[in-house]
């Protein structure tokens, strides 16, 4: 109803939320002038003038405003107005709209430059649930850590500008910056010309890439592209013999014996461009001559032998889903390295043909399941003429030798895009979708429906005969007409069969026939519903003989296909299907229906029965069960040929799929939701349209068909069919069915219907959406699963816990757990399940989301129901405890795993590779929820630890020095040409890079602050450790820390202290403090007594503030000081050690850090001048218990760096015993502790010719270590969240320095923000933090990335001249490769990659990262002079974002180029830079000499007398 017609005016969301108390709402309006309005009322505001503009608003508490003084007006946020162009002060009028008739079916949300989990993607739908949004809304949350904007509002069918979101809206989330793989298969049709004149490449690049560019332009996408030109070749040989040796590692055989290889070449690699016009032009480059150099690839390396010729494959024949494999192989690691500018995964394969593969059935599955359960988009995008069959079409390799039969799929989790140009042909209109082929002699015969040649019936016809099949029930003529006329295709096929049927005669031995039923499409459905729809019995009469079909009275769903086969005698005809995961039946039951033929007049027609042959079992069920429950029945029919088995599939018309109906499942719904509902209720693809009149709708929940295919009521036809069926009780239940072809298996494949490109699904991509609407019914989960559960008390579990922890924080309720167990599980790929709220949930529910205890108790009970293929789990929260019900598959999917290997050629590099890959499927089922539920209950107590089966994510970084000073002479004025001017660190620099390290320690990852000075600037600096007043102590705190009065000490674990723990800011407690302060020190600021052995210091005389004011000189320890005159000096509030004033931590008080206890020693103690010196007094100290390890760990050794002691009380007047904790693990997990060398380790340089080979990157030369770390210290989030940090135990200021972020339970963009501030203050400290991947190199190897490889640098000059000396040893060639290395700048790191990859890494490759972080650089092993190289690889992970002032090279493409040529121009030893400087190195006398009894075991193989 209409309230009111009014003014309106804006107002300023955010900059006046101090001047008005309404500026944080949309909508302000008196409250008085609107008495009905109330909270929550939804309003519609429209202008009266010609815009006609409207938007809904919902009332909130703060809208309505008593002391809104305006008159007849309303005030909304100016960021409405310029949405909807509006000006102030017009006439609007304001209506009341009732909420059910606004709600939205779905809304579209875009984001870009940042990383949204899934996690993230479901809080925020929840908290949009019960608002209003708008076209173009700005969408905020965390703290505007995440940002997203509204794209498209549907409702009811139609597009709309604004509407409420409900818990039944469907949220989909796209990206405007994904990680995209272009795929373009350069198959032997990108050399042929389309219709128009134009090379099918021309229409590739030219057309279709460069349209997409632009639209991504346009749109503002930055995706992360990696562009792969992919071919087959074929060579023309017999055996295996005819191909040189070399050439056979990487070669092939299909399934007729054929050899072939497959080539890859990265054009474009993880780059992200504002304008691709530079890409098309390579493209096009590359084209040039790159079949002419596939063709002569190895004939030009082996120019001597003759080599097998070579062809490129059709693109039906091509490697089109081993590039889907290659790229999840990527995908499926989006955990690893992870990316916080980008999300989203997107596969595109533009190919020449008109989608139609040859491929193997196994490689199939695995490529099926792969892109299911990961949620990855893959589109295939066809420049060839649309067929007038259904695409995408699989066609299996068959296999067998004894028959041919054509076996098919048509994937549903393949989006299919055909792009045509915009040029008009002259000399006609008509556009073909088909190629004739020539008639051959051979096709005179009469050809079996059931062999490839059907897919071209009028290659059947004997060309003698004018009628063209006299016999055939089908009309060709009538079905031409149906085709190119206006009219439904359907309704004449039916009305040609209504003609045709008569009155069906007796069967006898001679003459009879029966139907086969098809099945579904996925192997893992082998089942229909078993619906009593409908019985009849048709008989189709053509010339002297009949074809009867005769349906069973309780048929599948499945329908019946008429059809008149001949063949001849010599044919063997076996069934075959379209499952998209059809599993060999043997794999289940040797048990299989038979078939035999029989002669009919020189005509065979199948026996069988409708009922034998369309046995079928549930998804999941015993092979031994049928979907009625008994057992299969083996059918035998003698012909005069014997028997034939005929396997559990039919055969589907590709031509005519529309009716092929399967069951319904949880893969089949995946995507889904991702669709919006058109006018007519169904889900729909906006790139599909008809030419027809074919309607489609589909049916309201609720209501089912009697039959298939029938017309509904109202005259359209059901897309979502549902059979009714008789549960046991009696009761009738709907069982939903899908179509098998299209991704929505809700639209009916016709002739008519024209494909045309998915623009929207290119340019900004869909995340696998959040729910899914189907699961399992009750039988069913019975029956075909296994069901286990576990409960969880989260109240419990913490109280067990929270004693054992170094610091409290506050546990998570149950409620927090309850939900943080379904956000995980999404964040795992999982999807909600929406059920319909008449449907009984399992278990005897009451609902599925909402339960009220139905006993009276005085709590509720909530559900969620989640799926990933098929696996369910149901999570419950009733009072305290958590339960989970997990349903798995009684019988799993087998495991399949494909070994691959390919010739791949990376971006500048100049040479095709042999590289390897495998495809497998994931064992979903075999993830530990239960380990995972526990961590999340425990706050990620040490006790449940992350493992790699967890599919925790991760995000290495290394820091590394800045070398401006160089960087100055590469980058600015007066650039230097060559780039190996490097000089190794000094020693002074040596100890700057170890101070500004451990002050980066403090501050980001320990969170401790120094309130007046730094870390001592060197052994003999200006003060030997910070100093402040009495009014702050001498003491550092933690960052966010809040201090509470002094208090007696209360051990951990007591009650007491359970009460007396209160949070602060950043999640840790305030200390409680001992009352020792007062005992201990005077109002002066010295200690209570004097110091027997303190002198002032000889040195020139240097002062010192204290309390008051006053200057007192520095007192120095003399050199026989005792233990207990140390650690007086130590506490001493004037000159003592600055210590760390614990937060939450509950350790004692007088607590230091060793590096500054080192530093303080020697400016403070005559005798000692070193750190060596310096850590023996503290052994001592340590052994006689003066000192002990903040974790109470005695036999914790003393370190330099930074290790956490404090000062013991014993034997110490005045102060009280302190009973350690003895607990290793609990500080450990707390703080990050890091050795640093000494002195006169930086003195000596580590880098000889031996001690290059003593090291093993697979051993324990580098250790690791593990400490917890609160992410958000700002409390951003509105959840608890933390992650952890795992580092290298020791640091070297002349290497790099890993840390590596890992997190389960943390927010995307809270973490981005936790890592930038890192690198903020890395900056100040003159470091850097460089992100860098896991795997940088990807080595060839099943495991690593195979669409990334080194480039290989050869040493060509080694074998010449001075270089190439005959007495050369391993030793002394990487020492030389060393030495080059650094002086391009590069510094050594460690290779902390997974397991998997160690066996592709060889234990003494020496590792290199350049100094700026873009390049790595690796020294291989070798075994004689030839292989003598480096490898060089790009850090892919460095983006705009990580670019800073202070080092400009990062990410800069001219530096990173610049410093590969000159690498590449001095290992080609130009101008004889690489003779001299060997001449310098390893011919120089003053070379360290070599011991080779100190070369490590790996180089047995090679042993040091031997030379290369």
């Amino acid at each position: 109803m209409t309230l009111k017609h009014c003014k309106l005016t804006f107002h300023q969301k955010s900059q006046q939320s101090q001047q008005k108390a309404y500026a944080s709402e949309d909508l302000a309006l008196c409250s008085k002038e609107f008495p009905t309005l109330k909270e929550n009322d939804i309003v519609e505001i429209a202008t009266t003038d010609d815009s006609s503009s409207s938007f809904l608003l919902k009332v909130t508490k703060g809208s309505l405003r008593d002391d809104f003084t305006p008159k007849d007006t309303i005030s909304i946020d100016q960021a409405i107005g310029t949405a909807f162009q509006l000006k102030p002060y017009i006439d609007v009028t304001l209506t009341k709209v009732d909420a059910v008739c606004v709600e939205l079916d779905s809304v579209e949300l875009t984001f870009k430059d940042q990383y949204l989990g899934r996690s993230e993607m479901w809080r925020l739908k929840n908290s949009l649930t019960n608002s209003c949004v708008y076209h173009k809304k700005k969408i905020e949350f965390c703290s505007s850590t995440i940002r997203c904007q509204v794209h498209e509002l549907w409702s009811g069918g139609l597009v709309v500008t604004s509407g409420l979101v409900t818990e039944a809206t469907k949220i989909v989330f796209r990206s405007l910056t994904s990680m995209v793989y272009l795929f373009i298969q350069m198959s032997s049709e990108m050399w042929e010309f389309d219709i128009c004149g134009d090379l099918y490449f021309e229409k590739a690049v030219n057309g279709f890439l460069s349209k997409l560019f632009k639209k991504w332009k346009s749109n503002g996408s930055n995706h992360e592209v990696t562009i792969v030109l992919f071919s087959r070749l074929y060579y023309e040989a017999s055996s295996l013999e005819r191909f040189p040796e070399a050439m056979r590692e990487c070669l092939l055989t299909d399934y007729k014996g054929r050899f072939y290889e497959d080539f890859y070449r990265v054009v474009v690699q993880n780059e992200k461009y504002e304008d691709w016009r530079n890409t098309l032009i390579s493209l096009r480059q590359v084209f040039v001559d790159y079949r002419e150099y596939l063709l002569n690839f190895h004939q030009r390396k082996f120019p001597n032998i003759k080599v097998p010729k070579a062809y490129v494959s059709s693109a039906a024949q091509g490697n089109f889903l081993e590039v889907l494999n290659m790229s999840l192989n990527v995908f499926e690691k989006h955990f690893v390295d992870r990316s916080f500018d980008r999300t989203g995964q997107l596969s595109v394969v533009i190919t020449p043909g008109v989608g139609v593969f040859e491929v193997d059935r196994d490689l199939t599955n695995v490529t099926m399941q792969r892109i299911i359960d990961n949620g990855v988009g893959s589109d295939l995008v066809c420049v060839g003429e649309q067929p007038l069959h259904a695409v995408p079409l699989l066609k299996f390799h068959n296999k067998a030798t004894h028959h041919d039969v054509d076996d098919y799929s048509m994937p549903h989790w393949i989006n299919l895009s055909f792009y045509s140009s915009n040029k008009q042909v002259g000399y006609a209109t008509f556009v073909p979708r088909i190629k004739l082929p020539s008639l051959s002699d051979s096709s005179r015969e009469t050809i079996s429906v059931f062999s490839p040649q059907w897919r071209n019936p009028l290659a059947s016809i004997h060309l003698g005969d004018e009628s063209g099949w006299p016999n055939s029930v089908y009309d060709f003529d009538s079905y031409d007409d149906s085709i190119f006329k206006p009219s439904s295709s359907q309704l004449a096929s039916k009305q040609r069969r209504i003609k045709h049927m008569k009155r069906p005669k007796t069967l006898v031995d001679s003459d009879f026939s029966r139907i086969f039923m098809r099945q579904n499409s996925e192997p893992e459905i082998h089942a229909t519903t078993s619906t009593d729809m409908y019985s009849s019995t048709t008989s189709i009469a053509t010339g002297s003989s009949s074809l009867i079909l005769s349906s069973s009275t309780q048929p599948s769903s499945a329908i019946t296909i008429p059809s008149k086969i001949r063949f001849r005698k010599s044919d063997n005809v076996y069934s075959s299907s379209f499952g998209a995961l059809n599993i060999e039946p043997g794999s289940f039951s040797s048990v299989k229906p038979r078939v035999a033929l029989t002669p009919i007049n020189d005509r065979w027609i199948k026996e069988g029965t409708a009922s034998g042959a369309t046995k079928e079992r549930h998804e999941g069920s015993s092979p031994s069960m049928s979907s009625h429950g008994g057992s299969p029945k083996e059918l035998d029919f003698k012909g005069r040929f014997g028997n034939l088995r005929r396997p559990s599939r039919s055969l589907i018309n590709p031509f005519d799929p529309s009716h092929a109906v399967i069951k319904l499942t949880s893969n089949r719904r995946r995507w889904t939701h991702i669709f919006p509902r058109g006018p007519s209720g169904t889900f729909i693809q906006q790139h599909h349209f008809s030419t027809g009149l074919n309607k489609l709708d589909i049916v309201p929940e609720g209501e089912a068909t009697t039959a298939i295919g029938n017309t509904m009521n109202d005259g359209t036809h059901s897309l979502s069919r549902q059979s009714i069926k008789d549960s046991p009780d009696g009761s009738t239940r709907t069982k939903k069915v899908t179509r098998l072809w299209g991704a929505t298996g809700e639209q009916e494949w016709t002739p008519a219907l024209t494909t045309g490109v998915d623009w929207k699904s290119l340019t900004i991509p869909a995340c696998l959406p959040l729910t899914t609407d189907y699961f399992p019914d009750e039988r069913s989960l019975k029956t075909d699963y296994l069901v286990s559960d576990y409960s969880l008390l989260p109240d419990d579990v913490n109280a067990d816990y929270i004693s054992q922890r170094a610091i409290y924080r506050r546990p998570l309720t149950t409620k927090e757990v309850f939900f943080e167990l379904v956000s995980q599980r999404l964040a795992q790929g999982f999807q909600t399940v929406i059920r319909p709220k008449h449907e009984k949930p399992p278990i005897k529910q009451q609902s599925s989301f909402l339960r009220l205890n139905i006993l009276g108790i005085d709590d509720e009970t909530e559900e969620y129901f989640l799926s990933i293929g098929r696996i369910f789990h149901q999570i419950s929260l009733s009072s305290s405890t958590i339960t989970v019900t997990r349903y798995r598959p009684r019988h799993p999917y087998p495991a399949i795993k494909v070994y691959y290997k390919y010739r791949f050629y990376a971006p500048n590099n100049n040479n095709f590779e042999v590289s390897y890959a495998d495809f497998s499927t994931e064992k979903l089922e075999n993830y530990n929820w239960n380990y995972l539920d526990h961590y999340i209950c425990t706050r990620g107590d040490t006790d449940f630890a992350l493992t790699e089966n967890l599919k925790y994510w991760r995000f290495r970084m290394f820091i590394l020095p800045i070398n401006q000073v160089v960087l100055k002479r590469l980058m600015g004025e007066g650039v230097s040409p060559e780039c190996n001017i490097y000089e190794p660190l000094k020693l002074e620099e040596k100890r700057s890079h170890i101070q500004e390290f451990l002050k980066f320690i403090e501050t980001c990852i320990n969170r401790i602050r120094r309130p007046n000075t730094s870390i001592p600037k060197g052994p003999r600096g200006a003060s030997g450790g910070s100093v402040s007043s009495m009014g702050s102590g001498s003491f550092r705190e933690r960052v966010n820390s809040n201090q509470l009065p002094d208090r007696p000490r209360i051990r951990s674990g007591s009650k007491l202290a359970e009460k007396q723990r209160h949070e602060s800011a950043s999640g840790r407690i305030s200390p409680l403090d001992s009352p020792l302060d007062s005992k201990i020190f005077s109002l002066s600021g010295n200690l209570g007594e004097p110091f027997p052995d303190l002198t002032p210091l000889t040195f020139p005389p240097r002062t010192e503030n204290t309390t008051e004011g006053e200057l007192v000189p520095i007192m120095c320890l003399k050199a026989d000081a005792t233990f207990k005159d140390i650690v007086i000096a130590m506490r001493n509030q004037a000159t003592g050690l600055s210590f760390i004033k614990v937060t939450g931590l509950e350790l004692h008080p007088w607590t230091f850090v060793s590096y500054d206890a080192i530093m303080w020693l020697i400016n403070r103690m005559e005798g000692v001048s070193t750190d060596s010196k310096a850590m023996e007094i503290f052994d001592g100290m340590l052994n006689e218990r003066f000192i002990i390890h903040a974790s109470g760990d005695s036999s914790h050794k003393f370190k330099n760096g930074f290790y956490i002691y404090y000062i013991s009380n014993s034997d110490i007047e005045g102060m009280e015993p302190l009973i350690p904790h003895h607990d290793n693990g609990m500080l450990h997990n707390e703080w990050m502790e890091v050795d640093v060398p000494c002195e006169c380790e930086l003195n000596i340089d580590s880098v000889t010719k031996n001690s290059l080979l003593n090291f093993d990157c697979s051993s324990g030369n580098h250790k690791w270590k593990d400490v917890y770390v609160d992410v958000d210290t700002s409390r951003k989030s509105d959840r608890q969240e933390w992650g952890h940090i795992r580092y290298q135990s020791l640091f070297k200021p002349d290497e790099a320095f890993e840390i590596t972020v890992q997190w389960i339970q943390a927010t995307g963009s809270i973490i981005t923000d936790l890592v930038q501030a890192w690198s903020r203050k890395a900056q100040q400290c003159n470091l850097q933090l460089v992100p860098v991947p896991t795997d940088p190199f990807a080595l060839p190897n099943y495991s690593s990335d195979p669409l990334r490889g080194p480039i290989k640098l050869t040493i060509d000059s080694l074998t010449e001249g001075d270089a190439g000396d005959s007495s050369l040893t391993p030793s002394e060639v990487m020492y030389f490769q060393h030495t080059v290395a650094l002086k391009f700048g590069f510094v050594r790191c460690a290779p902390h990659a997974p397991a998997a990859l160690f066996h592709a890494l060889k234990p003494n490759d020496l590792h290199y990262v350049h100094s700026s972080g873009n390049m790595f650089l690796i020294v291989p092993i070798c075994q004689s002079v030839a292989d003598v190289c480096f490898l060089w690889s790009w850090n892919y992970l460095v983006s705009k974002r990580w670019r800073i002032s202070s080092n400009p090279a990062l990410g800069d493409d001219t530096f990173m180029f610049k410093v590969l040529h000159d690498f590449k121009s001095f290992c080609a030893n130009e101008n004889n830079r690489l003779t001299n400087f060997w001449n310098s190195t390893v011919m120089n006398p003053q070379s360290p000499d070599v011991d080779e009894t100190l070369l490590d075991s790996s180089l047995t193989s090679v042993p040091a007398s031997e030379t290369l």
